[in-house]
């Protein structure tokens, strides 16, 4: 084989390298966005309910889950396109002395069509529960 049977091998060689390689860098920003997201909406969850556990009536448990989980997703700059965050609180009506527990669910739709990934959907929802214990001896309303 001569130098001249080799001509134009090494252009056939990047158009099929380096699509592959781009390919895999895009699937690994993908995971590692879907990877954070998890991690941020998961303690989002854990702070919505320990904060909602210390208030004493229904809707300030409500509201402070509400404002807790929203704060902490922003400050983690993680990019909802939805975001729900659902407070149960029923713990807080049960009398003095008898153990109760607060449970938040957050949802996080990400977006990751910017990615530009063939075949990724256009956003995928990420959703963590978190719950706390209402202490017992704390008065409720």
């Amino acid at each position: 084989m001569t130098r001249d049977d080799e001509r134009g091998a090494a252009s056939v060689e990047a158009a099929v390298v380096i699509p592959a390689v781009m390919l895999l860098l895009g699937l690994l920003m993908v995971g590692a966005r879907l990877w954070y997201v998890t991690g941020t909406v998961e303690d989002a969850a854990w702070l919505a309910a320990r904060s909602a556990s210390l208030e004493r009536t229904a809707p300030a448990a409500h509201n402070a889950a509400q404002r807790v989980g929203t704060e902490q997703l922003r400050s983690a700059g993680t990019e909802c396109r939805e975001l729900t965050v659902q407070a149960e609180v029923s713990g807080l009506h049960r009398r003095v002395g008898e153990p109760a527990t607060v449970m938040v669910q957050v949802r996080c739709t990400v977006p990751l069509a910017d990615l530009l990934v063939p075949g990724t959907p256009g956003s995928v929802e990420v959703s963590a529960r978190g719950s706390s214990i209402v202490d017992q001896h704390r008065g409720r309303a």
